[in-house]
């Protein structure tokens, strides 16, 4: 199978200096070590693979043609000028469609008669921390991400209050959070350096939409009713798996995510034993303080669990999964998408 990214030469060279990248620098590179580039199947991984005609016209005439999404479900609500038909026209060209979100996969599928759209979590592979166990834990708590939600800044004014981290891009545009910003754009490795040190990592499965974008799924009733991501959309929220997730499996941080009307973690990652649950940001107080008591009695087993699942979501696994389309493969809960 032929790996396409659709990036250029400077970025895929510089790629790992950029944060926003994240763990897709590690994917990418894993995929590109693998790409078969006699092979007449191509599997493309980046969003302007999806929307660019330059680039699928090159690969028309290939047996099989697929796409990995790790945006999904943001597609459906942009600009005013990209609708549903947008949307159809990207994903047309694909025979398959490897989408993070089970709603979206469930929808698209009805729209267009056939199970085009598959349900796969998202690929991470952390090279760079190793062995996380063997690493002192000195930090309570750590977030990594921008500020785009109401539950992201009450999270983090209650984190100030501990031994805490907050890694950011840069300005969260917000004064009184900015101020708590502790680390900036930094490398993707040196972002793990950081986050191995810390004993819970906070997690939040959820997108923002701004009234522009609600006004837009307003206006087309059927997305509404019948796409699950968007059954809440009044509250300006949709679900969304971050690959946050596995990056604070995999350096043995204790996943600390907010549960909310989708849980989408739950097809990934089993509550209590693999990760666990806040609801409203004052209870991080008493978390907190149990987790830095009860660290090696309680706690350090849940992430050694979590550890050992995130391992199934590397990029080597899901590749296997993607090469054989062998269901017997899938270690994840895909009811959702059905």
């Amino acid at each position: 199978m032929k790996i396409v990214h659709g990036m250029s030469q400077d970025m895929l060279t510089n790629m790992e200096n950029y944060f926003a990248w994240g763990g897709g620098v590690y994917v990418i590179k894993d995929l590109l070590q693998k790409s078969n580039e006699d092979s007449d199947h191509v599997l493309m991984v980046t969003l302007d693979c999806a929307r660019k005609d330059s680039i699928k016209e090159q690969y028309q005439h290939y047996k099989t043609k697929s796409l990995i999404t790790e945006w999904t479900p943001c597609e459906f609500a942009e600009i005013p000028s990209r609708n549903l038909t947008h949307v159809l026209k990207d994903y047309e060209y694909f025979d398959n469609v490897y989408c993070i979100c089970p709603y979206s996969c469930k929808y698209l599928n009805n729209l267009y008669g056939y199970n085009k759209f598959k349900y796969a979590p998202c690929w991470f592979t952390n090279y760079t921390v190793q062995n996380p166990f063997e690493i002192e834990k000195d930090t309570d708590i750590c977030y990594v991400g921008g500020i785009h939600l109401i539950a992201h800044a009450q999270a983090i004014d209650v984190m100030s209050n501990y031994k805490y981290k907050f890694l950011t891009l840069g300005t969260c545009g917000h004064p009184d959070i900015d101020k708590y910003r502790t680390h900036q754009k930094l490398l993707t490795s040196e972002k793990y350096y950081q986050m191995v040190t810390c004993r819970i990592s906070l997690n939040i499965n959820m997108i923002d939409f701004r009234q522009h974008h609600i006004n837009m799924l307003m206006s087309d009733h059927d997305i509404v009713q019948k796409h699950r991501a968007f059954n809440n959309i009044y509250s300006g929220t949709a679900p969304q798996f971050k690959m946050r997730v596995h990056e604070s499996a995999s350096v043995g941080a204790l996943i600390l995510c907010k549960r909310d009307n989708w849980n989408i973690i739950e097809d990934f990652y089993e509550e209590g034993k693999e990760f666990i649950y806040y609801d409203e940001s004052e209870e991080l107080h008493d978390i907190i303080k149990d987790v830095r008591e009860n660290w090696n009695n309680k706690y350090k087993q849940i992430t050694k669990n979590a550890y050992n699942r995130y391992l199934q979501y590397t990029t080597d696994n899901l590749w296997d999964y993607i090469k054989t389309s062998d269901k017997n493969l899938i270690t994840w809960n895909t009811d959702k998408s059905l």
